[in-house]
């Protein structure tokens, strides 16, 4: 019999998106799964409609509570699983009708802990699974993480071991939760998988965090790639390779900010310019890194000014930060 496999899933105000979210998960070609999901103090009608769906498919099972927010949400849904393996699948987006099924046929041919997928913004893709794949030892799925290639910081668009999350809860109370856990889920695993399998349609949601305007609390960016670089210099001391991967964040997250933030705020953060100039040197001797964070780096030597020119520019022909 097929093991079973468990979605979880936070939901807050989704009453326009989750009847569609809740189709392509219950007509998975893998059957085997439960559907956990947490109404985190929605005022609208989803946890109605999910109850709509609860009384023809006993796979759902819905917990209803105030709001407390998405990162203590995640973390009750992982106590509450019983299942060796998970995935996250937000309320708003659309995956495969086979993105259990591959993803967990990876995972167990190749013993793995995590097998990750791609995301598309292209509903298309879903109807091609066609891919290749990576078997990455926790050093190398670290470094694919750090540069951004292969392995994104979101907690979707991956199945996961248990296992991965022993002594790991996403930080509560503050945005960008996902920078500050998905690391520490690859540094508890000894296999991880990355294809090109394009299961995972991200659903761009007006109002949400990567598309809402600057707020102070993304610095939150900055202090989480710090923690990262610490976490690396005293885990991986010995693995200059990671080590570069670190400083990589370092200097791609301040830059990132210093794109979003108003002169006033960064003049009173002087550390996300220190950032810069601490590690710019060593990233633009980096073949790893891209070569827009090295055109970024290139011109932060004319200060935050020059930064934000060069986000313009690029801006204008399509390749610049939002």
């Amino acid at each position: 019999m097929e093991e079973k496999i468990s979605i979880l899933m936070p939901t807050y105000n989704s009453e326009k998106t989750i009847k569609e979210t809740l189709n392509c998960i219950l007509n998975q070609s893998y059957k085997n799964i439960e559907v956990l999901i947490i109404d985190d103090g929605s005022k609208d009608s989803t946890a109605d409609i999910i109850k709509s769906y609860m009384k023809d498919d006993e796979r759902i099972v819905l917990h209803q509570r105030e709001n407390k927010g998405v990162a203590i949400t995640r973390n009750e849904l992982v106590e509450k699983c019983r299942t060796n393996y998970f995935v996250f699948i937000d309320s708003d987006d659309i995956v495969s009708e086979k993105y259990i099924e591959i993803l967990y046929t990876v995972l167990k041919e190749n013993n793995a802990d995590i097998v990750s997928c791609e995301i598309t913004f292209n509903r298309d893709d879903l109807l091609n699974d066609k891919f290749e794949k990576k078997v990455l030892n926790r050093e190398e799925g670290l470094e694919k993480l750090l540069y951004q290639k292969e392995i994104q910081n979101g907690p979707t668009c991956k199945l996961y071991s248990k296992k991965c999350f022993e002594g790991v809860r996403f930080p509560e109370g503050v945005i960008y939760e996902d920078l500050g856990t998905i690391y520490k889920l690859i540094h508890n695993s000894d296999i991880i998988v990355t294809t090109t399998f394009r299961g995972y349609y991200y659903n761009r949601v007006e109002g949400s965090i990567t598309r809402s305007k600057f707020s102070e609390r993304e610095i939150v960016m900055v202090d989480f790639s710090l923690e990262i670089y610490d976490f690396i210099m005293k885990e991986y001391s010995n693995n200059n390779a990671l080590i570069k991967a670190a400083e990589n964040m370092v200097v791609t997250q301040a830059i990132y900010f210093t794109i979003k933030a108003p002169y006033k705020v960064l003049k009173e953060k002087p550390r996300v310019k220190e950032n810069i100039i601490k590690y710019r040197k060593n990233v633009l001797k980096d073949e790893k890194a891209f070569r827009k964070t090295k055109l970024y780096i290139r011109s932060s030597y004319l200060g935050i000014t020059g930064i934000k020119l060069a986000n313009w520019f690029l801006s204008l022909i399509g390749k610049g930060e939002k």
